[in-house]
């Protein structure tokens, strides 16, 4: 095992036994304000539901998985390097995306490449994407 797969495990290690410690009470409060109280959720938590407004926001650099790459994927570069991701990208930015019923914003904070720009308006359409 490398040094970063034992960092890794190190700190599933450590986030399992906070887990773990914490109260039932605790974990059922969560539970109930995050199915009732907050208008947020994850990519894979809202498939199948729909909403008037989406705001999708992709963060390759703040997520710590390998199994996406939303930067890769619109950019293209992973349909050669590694099309299982790609695939697999694909798919959940499409979940992501086809929740809105009216609108819907894209915002990727991983920075701009001509690639992904080209990617967005071939996807959007070149009146609807706009760069900041």
């Amino acid at each position: 095992m490398d040094d970063a797969a034992k960092e890794r495990e190190e700190k599933d290690a450590a986030l399992y036994a906070a887990v773990f410690g914490l109260t039932y009470q605790q974990v059922a409060a969560f539970a109930q304000f995050f199915m009732t109280s907050t208008q947020f959720s994850t990519k894979h938590g809202v498939k199948g539901d729909e909403f008037d407004t989406v705001l999708v926001v992709l963060d390759d650099a703040g997520a710590a998985w390998n199994f996406y790459s939303f930067d890769k994927y619109l950019s293209g570069t992973d349909e050669t390097a590694n099309p299982g991701r790609a695939k697999r990208s694909r798919n959940v930015f499409y979940v992501c995306c086809s929740r809105a019923r009216q609108r819907l914003a894209v915002i990727d904070l991983s920075g701009a490449s001509t690639a992904k720009a080209e990617r967005m308006r071939t996807l959007f359409g070149v009146d609807r994407c706009h760069e900041v």
